[in-house]
């Protein structure tokens, strides 16, 4: 065998414990059947195929993700079909316009007269690929990235994020099965606002990579730092299976109670500490300590100031000819 064959289907989405493999028209699926799926003789993957189920095709959901494809510029075999044929598979044409529009206004893009892009922000259809994967490297080199999304809105910021977040996933999901992760470093994915990304209410519409990171990271040596003033709205399994958090003061009861239920130790006894923690304290509860830990952390700028004052007093002042 010098190849791996000819193709009968493509995988549109799934999890890590199970894939979803769409039939391509003119193959026939069986319960039980082994097939192979991979690039080349080289890098290939066998599965089985354990239960068949019909339905549409192309659901609302599809048309978001093979949007957002073709956006971050990813080989898939999705295809996007010409609004001539979208009556044919039951797609309403309108619906189309008005994701493009939409589209239009986050990306900040105007398509012309003769159908062309022009580019009016950030975004740019060249470039892409060599931004990404700057930053993935970096990372897989452990240097610490930080892109600054500060003049961004809210939509836009979360944009970006998942396309390099996505990417990072990818890459280290394929060293994975390449048994080469291990001599990659952890990587720690920051994110402020968290409840943006992992809160209740957007895993309830749709599950994302911040929520997969969640739940399955450590597998992959990928963590997610979530800063949040209101743990309560993020999702319960989510922040349980956080292991450390950094409690800083809270006033709030909900957001007290839900740091105490979702806590490796028992801080029922803290709940009044928690609301009465000054600028600068907090707790640390984690499974890798024994007991919760009470911390004060220095302020940022004092911090640099003391550095940069033992920096200069290691400084030698000398004259020519003398040491």
């Amino acid at each position: 065998m010098t190849k791996l064959g000819n193709k009968i289907g493509s995988f549109v989405s799934g999890s890590f414990t199970k894939l979803i493999l769409r039939q391509k028209s003119d193959k026939e699926f069986e319960i039980g059947e082994l097939i192979v799926a991979g690039k080349s003789m080289n890098e290939y993957s066998i599965f089985q195929i354990k239960d068949l189920f019909y339905g549409s095709q192309i659901p609302d959901s599809s048309l978001e993700l093979m949007a957002g494809y073709g956006l971050e510029r990813e080989r898939s075999n999705l295809k996007i079909y010409e609004p001539k044929n979208l009556k044919l598979l039951g797609i309403n044409v309108q619906t189309v316009e008005v994701l493009r529009r939409k589209l239009g206004l986050l990306l900040n893009l105007i398509q012309e007269d003769d159908g062309t892009l022009t580019e009016k922000g950030i975004y740019t259809s060249s470039g892409y690929e060599r931004t990404t994967h700057a930053i993935i490297n970096s990372l897989s080199k452990g240097k610490t990235v930080i892109v600054d999304t500060s003049l961004l809105e809210g939509a836009e910021e979360i944009f970006i994020a998942s396309i390099i977040v996505e990417g990072v996933f990818k890459e280290y999901k394929k060293l994975k099965f390449q048994d080469k992760l291990q001599d990659r470093p952890v990587i720690s994915i920051v994110i402020e606002e968290a409840p943006r990304v992992i809160g209740k209410k957007v895993l309830e519409k749709i599950d994302n990579v911040f929520g997969k990171i969640a739940r399955e990271g450590r597998k992959f040596q990928i963590g997610l730092i979530a800063i949040t003033q209101l743990p309560s709205i993020i999702e319960r399994e989510i922040l349980a299976n956080m292991n450390t958090k950094i409690i800083l003061g809270n006033e709030m009861g909900p957001e007290r109670k839900a740091l105490i239920d979702s806590s490796a130790q028992d801080l029922s006894d803290d709940y009044q500490t928690i609301g009465s923690l000054d600028k600068g304290e907090a707790i640390v509860t984690s499974t890798f300590t024994k007991f919760a830990v009470p911390i004060s952390i220095p302020l940022f700028e004092d911090f640099i100031k003391e550095g940069r004052q033992k920096q200069d007093s290691k400084t030698k002042t000398i004259s020519p000819g003398f040491s």
